[in-house]
C-alpha cells in the first residue's frame, strides 16, 4: 500500500479513513486474555480504541514520524461482537516542530463509530509528521 507523504494537514480538514474492521468474539477473547487474563467474549473499550487508532494510521502517520500520544479518550457505546468499526479524523492543529527542521507536530481528533453511526470512542492524538524538506 502506498501512502501519500503528508506535510499539508490543514486545521479543520476531515479525513474519513477508508479501512474498517469487524470485531469478533475471537478478537475479544484474544485481547482480553492478553490484557486482563480473563478470556471473555465482551469487547473491551480499549480494544475498540486500539482498532480505531490503527484504522487512522495509514492516512495520518504511516509515512511520518513518531506517535506522540493520545489523550482525552472518551468511550461511547460498548459494542457487541460482530460490529464493524469505522473511523474519521479532523485536523485540530499543525505547527512546525521546534526541535526538528522540516517536521511538524500535527494533532487530530479521531472518532470511531459502529454500523449505525453511533460513537464508540473519541480521542485526540498527535504525531511528528515529516515535511517535504525533512532530512532523515
Amino acid at each position: 500500500m502506498t501512502t501519500r507523504p503528508r506535510s499539508d494537514f490543514t486545521p479543520g480538514e476531515l479525513i474519513v479513513h477508508s479501512r474498517s474492521r469487524m470485531l469478533t468474539e475471537a478478537d475479544a477473547v484474544i485481547f482480553n486474555s492478553a490484557t486482563h487474563l480473563e478470556p471473555t467474549t465482551s469487547l473491551s473499550p480499549y480494544l475498540v480504541f486500539s482498532v480505531v487508532l490503527g484504522l487512522s494510521v495509514p492516512d495520518l502517520s504511516e509515512s511520518g514520524g513518531p506517535f506522540l500520544g493520545a489523550d482525552g479518550i472518551r468511550f461511547g457505546k460498548t459494542p457487541e461482537a460482530g460490529v464493524t468499526v469505522r473511523a474519521g479524523s479532523r485536523v485540530l492543529s499543525s505547527r512546525p516542530s521546534g526541535s526538528r527542521a522540516g517536521w511538524s507536530v500535527v494533532e487530530w481528533e479521531t472518532v470511531g463509530v459502529d454500523d449505525d453511526g453511533e460513537e464508540l470512542v473519541r480521542f485526540r492524538r498527535a504525531s511528528l509528521v515529516r515535511g517535504e524538506a525533512a532530512d532523515d
